[in-house]
């Protein structure tokens, strides 16, 4: 994958194809996916770090030199005890182990955990923006290259006809006034045509924008898609960024718990006045943060109203959810049912053409209702191949809405 977006970027401006799968592929490297990812990142180091921090042993050193005016000891009934000299120089290397870190243990790793989850899944549901962004230009240019196709035909056939009109009217058959109309519908389908192609090397441009490409991209063919229901991404990260905050507001509330912590520590010192200069000991200390300038509730409050305000967007999300799953079924039905109407419509507007066509060079026709039953053909010849992209359009639709 990674070689196929550096020869998108690298290779100069000129067209390249690429299938459906491949756009799809493509599109998941985007900018804003990649983003998406740092932001899972930092959130997956953070719950990282905050775990090693309460519950692995950390490992620390200090030195300290200090010089006095005189030294300093005890007076005693038969002389002074000194016990600092003037000057000393201190070291020591002390381990601590964490023994109950309660809002840590209990809530604080729980609540950094599902953040750190819900980023991952947000990921995905960015991965699968950027890939409906893409599929749907892919089914925009379709869209246009078949009525590129259909209006060429249509541009083929005025230019047809327009040949068998002039015979006509130099045979005096027909009036001057045939050739005349035939000759503007033809500059107007050549119009249509020249506006389309002009528009296909813009989302051709815009295709290679979204997958990460300099170049213009061309959609390969029609995909064919099936509509597969899961569960959503982004809907099921609110329910873990929920829960989350409800952790936070516990690991608030737990913070009153005593922090325990054991500790051993080696020192060592140049003093001649000690008894010794080498000794290791080892300790509990205990830390109580009774009072936090009275935050705790605040904090805690800002967490329940985060919680709810998580909960009340996953339910909107899921009902959202209903919404665009029933959006798209109409949609694909939509569709279908216009492929078997179209479908129908086109046999029937050849078969009216062929009719026209030889009552009017048998002149019981009037040429009117043979540049009308073109128009048909071509109209419904445009509409049937729009209608089976808008089945496939329908289909990766139900895919974004599912999340699949």
């Amino acid at each position: 994958m990674k070689a196929l977006i550096f020869l998108l970027v690298m290779l100069p401006a000129s067209s390249w194809a690429m299938t459906f799968d491949e756009v799809m592929a493509a599109a998941r490297q985007h900018a804003a996916v990649v983003a998406a990812e740092q932001d899972a990142n930092i959130a997956q180091a953070g719950a990282d770090a905050y775990w090693r921090a309460n519950v692995i042993p950390t490992l620390g050193a200090q030195a300290t030199a200090t010089w006095r005016d005189q030294a300093v000891g005890v007076d005693t009934p038969i002389g002074l005890f000194e016990q600092f000299a003037k000057s000393d120089v201190r070291a020591g290397v002390e381990a601590r182990l964490p023994l109950l870190r309660a809002d840590a243990w209990f809530s604080g790793m729980d609540a950094r955990s599902g953040e750190a989850q819900a980023a991952q899944l947000m990921v995905k549901r960015e991965a699968e923006h950027a890939e409906r962004r893409a599929a749907n230009v892919y089914f925009d240019t379709l869209v246009l290259r078949e009525q590129l196709l259909v209006t060429q035909a249509y541009v083929s056939s005025l230019q047809a006809q327009l040949g068998r009109v002039e015979a006509l009217a130099a045979e005096g058959r027909i009036v001057d006034s045939d050739v005349l109309r035939v000759q503007v519908a033809l500059k107007q389908a050549l119009l249509q045509q020249r506006t389309i192609e002009r528009q296909i090397p813009v989302l051709e441009g815009d295709l290679g924008r979204l997958v990460g490409s300099n170049q213009p991209v061309q959609p390969e063919a029609l995909p064919d898609l099936s509509p597969i229901a899961g569960e959503r991404s982004d809907v099921a990260a609110l329910l873990l960024v929920e829960k989350a905050h409800v952790d936070r507001e516990r690991e608030v509330w737990l913070s009153l718990v005593p922090r325990v912590d054991a500790f051993g520590r080696a020192n060592w010192t140049d003093n001649d006045a000690l008894n010794t200069q080498t000794w290791f000991e080892v300790g509990v200390t205990l830390e109580w943060s009774i009072f936090e300038a009275g935050t705790r509730t605040q904090r805690a409050d800002i967490e329940s109203a985060q919680a709810t305000r998580s909960r009340v967007q996953h339910d909107d999300a899921r009902r959202g959810v209903a919404v665009q799953v029933a959006a798209a079924t109409a949609q694909a039905e939509n569709a279908e049912d216009a492929i078997a109407i179209e479908q129908e419509a086109l046999r029937d507007s050849q078969k009216t053409l062929e009719l026209i066509n030889a009552r009017y060079e048998a002149g019981a026709a009037i040429l009117t209702d043979l540049l009308q039953a073109q128009a048909d053909v071509r109209d419904h010849s445009a509409r049937l191949a729009v209608a089976r992209i808008q089945t496939q359009r329908a289909r990766m639709e139900m895919q974004f809405a599912t999340g699949n």
